[in-house]
């Protein structure tokens, strides 16, 4: 990082910054694992029987399911590799136009390049042809193979030579060193840049004086122009993705928003007015615009009131409205779907009868007395599409807060404040998972039933292009469009406390307080669905945190030129609500009330230490400018609490174990540094 900055004259002042960085990670991985049906004699599949087939103790059947983890057959030396470089710079120019009028001009160019690679993993559809002949997990190989349309099954005759052995997976050698090698992937990788600009001029000053103080405005102009290049990589499911059984996808996602704003500071009543109970008293009005190139315009508004009761104490309150256009990739490229996946990825779901009638002739849900059917099981399969939505609408949101702020005169070195929140935000861009679209008549359409199996026709029509990327069932009974939605409604409320006190000593000074954040409600609703709680409950909502309980606690000294202080920081403990929670969570109607993990509470120290050089360090400019110091975050190494979550499949570098909004993997961190001018 440099940052430079030059006084030209007493009129005019330039700045910049620039900053870079470069970012690797290194992640051991899983092997990986998989479910799959395997056939053994007697069951009249042919070449489809597994040779190492053993069936379970006490049992005759000629057929079983398995699931197998191949780190002991494979051993470790899966990883995945992810670097981030980016940099930025900021230039700025202020002059003074006379009086306190400033005018600012500013601009900040800025890039970032990630790529992800994950080497070294399992490749599931070439485990599955190893194990049951086929590409599917059902050893289905009456699947259509449609150009087009569906991924094509491969059928493979098994024998000792190109089977594997599911049944003794550390017995290495009754699979077949040739077996081990095709079930690898040596790399897949997914990377983005993203490039940024904005600029933007400022004026702001003294309109004019008002009997209370000066009313001061200001008043601007920005634009913003932004791009992401995303290329993804993804498998085909038919093989080893580096010997072509991938589909790649190369999109360009660009959006400029031109925006115009104005604040005003009027002062109605200061202290000199001498008003009982009313010191000072101010209001802040300010409105912004904004067109975006892809999307339209808006205007929102804000308000916000300052009353100084007495010397020391000061209410405040304020009003908003917000918009934010949807993002770009929930779009796709040019306001069209982008390729991505479709799968029949997705755990198993209840779907209302009364809703969807059709259903009652599907196979499975036919019984006259049953209210629901179970969808993504008991053989009623389907296909999900996944991708840009380009009818989306803009995010909208509505907030307000009142608060107020203490430091008492009778007290010196006191400070406090307190601060009741309410946000609420409409048509967030959220894709709706199937057991609450199906219970909202808004999105409930987003499942369409084919009771007697999809045709190839209607799964083109309603793939629109994007590839499959693996096998579909026999009978596609159902598809979901599991696309983003202006679907997430949120109601969140919540207190934000903080209080500090410092005191000086004839040997120094002492400090100490304690931030609070709070959360009285986060309740949700999908569509015009129901309204539900989610509060201290992570993991059904995955975008925003729920915990209801954060502090963070200080205190520290001086003496001399020496500083210490030592951070404590607390997560209370909450229930997780996601769909690898091992205790199931209940639901009712498809929205969640009750089950879940618990998860424990998380403690952790920091601490800072510094040292300021009285004359500087030999060759500094200036007296006092150096700083040496020691900064540690998690001190003791404490582990964040475990929670069964993992993120993005079992080959994924996301694969996680921990609450991310709560906790970090990383441990103890150290660092020690010098500051210094010069």
């Amino acid at each position: 990082m440099v940052k430079i900055e030059q006084e030209v004259n007493e009129r005019l002042t330039l700045s910049s910054d620039l900053v870079y960085s470069n970012r690797i990670d290194h992640q051991r991985l899983s092997r990986g694992s998989l479910t799959a049906l395997v056939y053994g004699p007697g069951s009249g599949m042919g070449d489809q029987i597994n040779p190492f087939y053993v069936a379970p103790v006490g049992s005759t059947a000629t057929s079983e399911t398995v699931r197998m983890s191949f780190d002991d057959l494979l051993g470790p030396g899966a990883y995945a590799r992810a670097s981030a470089e980016s940099y930025f710079g900021t230039g700025r120019a202020e002059y003074k136009l006379g009086g306190d009028w400033l005018l600012t001009g500013s601009l900040m160019i800025g890039a970032n390049t990630s790529t992800t690679a994950r080497f070294n993993v399992l490749c599931p559809s070439c485990a599955i042809l190893a194990l049951n002949g086929t590409t599917d997990s059902n050893g289905d190989i009456t699947t259509p193979s449609i150009v087009n349309t569906t991924t094509t099954v491969l059928n493979l005759p098994l024998t000792t030579a190109n089977a594997l052995d599911p049944f003794n997976p550390a017995a290495s050698n009754r699979t077949s060193a040739a077996v081990r090698a095709g079930l690898i992937d040596p790399e897949s990788y997914e990377s983005a840049r993203t490039t940024v600009q904005q600029y933007d001029v400022k004026v702001d000053g003294t309109l004019f004086h008002l009997p209370a103080g000066e009313l001061r405005v200001a008043a601007g102009l920005e634009d913003l122009r932004y791009e992401t290049d995303p290329t993804t990589v993804e498998s085909l499911n038919i093989g080893l993705i580096t010997s072509g059984a991938q589909v790649s996808s190369s999109l360009k996602y660009r959006r400029e928003v031109e925006s115009g704003y104005v604040e005003a500071l009027i002062p109605l009543i200061s202290a000199e007015m001498r008003i009982p109970l009313v010191r000072t008293l101010d209001i802040d009005p300010s409105g912004r615009y904004d067109h975006y190139s892809d999307f339209g315009s808006t205007t929102n508004p804000k308000l916000g009131v300052n009353w100084e009761v007495v010397s020391g104490l000061r209410l405040r309150a304020n009003v908003a409205r917000s918009f934010v256009a949807p993002p770009l990739s929930a779009i796709g490229q040019n306001g069209v779907s982008s390729a991505d996946s479709l799968s029949s990825d997705l755990g198993p779901f209840s779907v209302p009868l009364d809703r969807f009638p059709q259903a009652r002739v599907i196979p499975g849900c036919t019984s006259p007395t049953a209210t629901v059917c179970t969808f993504n099981g008991s053989g009623v399969e389907g296909m999900i599409i996944d991708g840009g939505n380009n009818k989306l609408k803009a995010q909208q949101g509505k907030t307000w807060s009142v608060g107020a702020d203490l430091a008492p005169e009778f007290a010196p070195g006191l400070t406090s404040s307190l601060s009741f929140w309410h946000n609420e935000l409409t048509g967030g861009v959220n894709a709706p998972q199937p057991s609450l679209a199906v219970n909202s008549t808004g999105f409930a359409s987003l499942l369409t039933i084919y009771p007697n199996g999809a045709t190839p026709a209607e799964i083109d029509a309603a793939r629109a292009g994007r590839p499959i990327i693996s096998v579909l069932p026999q009978k596609v009974y159902w598809i979901y469009d599991f696309r983003g939605e202006n679907a997430l409604n949120l109601k969140v409320e919540g207190i934000d406390a903080d209080v500090h006190y410092r005191r000086d000593f004839g040997w120094g000074s002492a400090r100490g307080g304690a931030a609070v954040a709070y959360l009285t409600r986060f309740d949700q609703r999908i569509g015009d669905g129901p309204t539900f709680s989610v509060l201290n409950r992570e993991g059904f909502n995955s975008t925003f945190p729920t915990l209801q309980t954060q502090v963070r606690a200080d205190f520290g000294v001086n003496v001399g030129h020496a500083s210490a202080t030592v951070y404590l920081n607390h997560t209370g403990s909450f229930t997780y609500w996601g769909g690898t929670a091992v205790n199931d969570v209940v639901t009712s109607g498809g929205v969640p009330v009750g089950g879940g993990d618990k998860v424990r509470a998380y403690d952790t120290v920091d601490l800072h230490l510094s040292y300021d050089f009285a004359g500087g360090l030999p060759g500094s400019m200036q007296a006092g400018s150096t700083q040496v110091f020691v900064d540690v975050t998690n001190l003791f190494d404490r582990t964040p609490p475990f929670e069964n979550a993992t993120v993005g499949g079992v080959n994924s570098a996301s694969i996680s174990g921990y609450d991310p909004f709560s906790g970090s993997p990383i441990g103890r961190v150290v660092t020690a540094g010098v500051r210094t001018k010069f």
